[in-house]
């Protein structure tokens, strides 16, 4: 299978796109291109091993007919910043229920030749002239990790060692299975919520969350946002890495990030501007498919927290929030995902149908603020 020059990408989309500036929704990082003439948006996912998948909904959007021993397309012409190349593009299935408005990923090393800054308080990123002189705590690039890994000189608490994932729009700072347990017998008295996700090739994932005012990272201190424990595969990320912990883009929003590729250097630094929304479950409890082949929205809830104290239990089945009925999922894409009514406000109410060993009762839920942010 043909693979995409690394350096056509590299050397075009610094020659191109030098001081432009790429748009991205929901704190995700998007690259423009176009597969046969069509356009499509890529992610910038640094925490993807590969150059570049497109997803199977995509491809089947674009019509395109694969090869599927290779698990990937057959030759076709992607475009990418005024170049075009003809090659094969890998294949990553999705549930088709998922309605991603991005395409596929390209992954760090397909823009490794660029000088990059990342804004993730304003979701946008502009490539810059190689040679500028740029401000921040200093990490080195590891050009061998298939992941964007930094070395960092003066990571005081878990490890010098770090996996940066763009790619990751909800996360903060995710620690190893071991870093994880330590942590949390030293915070054993905080609070903790959930988050629930899709990850692909893992699945759906319910994953315990603490949110904290302040992690410090050698001189620059990250703050409002959630520490939680890596599932297995960033597990597997990290280990490959040699890493110790993952940082995702929330806790990235009031930082500002330079990828200057071709030194192998990475700069961070505090945002001139600092952004302190903070944007958790506050109902403490998430309703996710076992799996692709079940339709049953099954409760994971964490003691003490609201849902728990109105009577929410690991394994009810969700039926209905307020009116609305959520069996429908798989058939209309616009009820998911549930997780924007439990990141509303403190104090917003609402009337949660569940279903427990076949008989159907009604929860009344008021979200309330579980972590002491001020």
């Amino acid at each position: 299978m043909k693979r995409l020059s690394i350096h056509l990408i590299c050397c075009v989309v610094a020659a191109v796109l030098s001081g432009a500036t790429a748009h991205a929704q929901t704190e995700r990082l998007r690259l423009p291109a176009t597969i046969n003439g069509t356009p499509v948006n890529f992610l910038f996912d640094t925490g993807f091993p590969g150059m570049i998948t497109l997803f199977d909904t995509s491809a089947k959007r674009l019509g395109l007919t694969s090869n599927i021993e290779a698990n990937a397309t057959d030759p076709c012409v992607f475009g990418f910043m005024q170049q075009t190349e003809t090659l094969s593009i890998p294949v990553t299935p999705l549930p088709s229920y998922l309605n991603f408005t991005y395409d596929g990923l390209l992954g760090w090393h397909a823009l490794s030749g660029t000088v990059l800054k990342i804004e993730p308080a304003t979701n946008t990123f502009v490539f810059l002239p190689h040679g500028e002189v740029h401000a921040g705590d200093r990490f080195a690039i590891d050009p061998e990790s298939p992941f964007l890994t930094l070395q960092a000189e003066h990571a005081k608490q878990v490890g010098s060692r770090i996996v940066l994932d763009t790619g990751n729009d909800r996360g903060g700072v995710v620690l190893t299975h071991n870093e994880w347990a330590a942590w949390r017998k030293e915070h054993q008295k905080l609070p903790s919520t959930l988050s629930g996700y899709f990850m692909p090739g893992v699945g759906t994932i319910a994953k315990e969350e603490v949110w904290v005012k302040e992690f410090s990272l050698g001189k620059t201190t990250l703050v409002d946002l959630p520490i939680a424990e890596a599932n297995d595969t960033e597990e597997r990320i990290m280990n490959a890495a040699g890493a110790k912990l993952i940082l995702g883009m929330v806790a990235l929003k009031n930082s500002i990030l330079v990828l200057d590729g071709p030194n192998g250097v990475a700069f961070l630094a505090a945002a001139p501007t600092q952004i302190h929304a903070i944007n958790y479950n506050r109902l403490g409890a998430v309703f996710l498919a076992q799996d692709g082949d079940h339709d049953e929205l099954i409760a994971t809830v964490v003691q003490k927290s609201p849902a728990y104290r109105s009577g929410i239990r690991a394994g009810d089945v969700l039926v209905a929030i307020n009116e609305l009925d959520v069996t429908k999922w798989r058939t209309q894409p616009d009820i998911l995902p549930l997780d924007r009514f439990w990141r509303m406000p403190a104090g917003t109410k609402y009337t949660l149908t569940l279903k427990r060993k076949q008989k159907v009762t009604t929860s009344s839920v008021v979200l309330q603020d579980l972590f002491d942010l001020e």
